[in-house]
Parts: structure tokens; C-alpha cells; sequence
């Protein structure tokens, strides 16, 4: 699955990040190459999108506070 953010995970990275970030731009995914070599519970960066595995992705990571600070990290 690949999707942008979600209102409640917007609100919360423009609460931390303001306007330094192109919001638009960012994209979550758990369908990469890298999605199964990664550890079970994390995450990576390429470009404006961002890796998680199957595990560890959110279809609103705003829900948890562990799962925030993933995504925040």
C-alpha cells in the first residue's frame, strides 16, 4: 500500500515540523524492496517517501503514540 498522509498525522508533523516540510510531497508506503529486510518495528527514507514493513506500517500511525514517534523519528 502506498498513501499520503492522513489529517490527524498532518496536524500532528505540522505541530513539530511547521512549514519546513512539503507535506504533500510525502508518501508512506510498506510495498519496497526494502519493507522486508528492514527489522520487524521500523522505518526508512528515500527521497519523499517513506519505508516501513508490513509490521510496522499504520494505516494512521497518529493512533498509537509509539507508532507516532516512529513516523515523527
Amino acid at each position: 500500500m502506498k498513501r499520503k498522509l492522513c489529517n490527524n498525522e498532518l496536524i500532528i508533523l505540522k505541530s513539530l515540523y511547521f512549514n519546513e516540510i512539503n507535506y504533500s510531497k510525502i508518501k508512506l508506503t510498506n510495498q519496497h524492496i526494502f519493507s522486508k529486510i528492514l527489522k520487524k518495528y521500523s522505518g526508512i527514507v528515500f527521497g519523499n517517501t517513506i519505508v516501513f514493513t508490513k509490521k510496522s506500517y499504520k494505516s494512521d500511525f497518529s493512533k498509537n503514540i509509539n507508532d507516532m514517534a516512529l513516523l515523527v523519528h
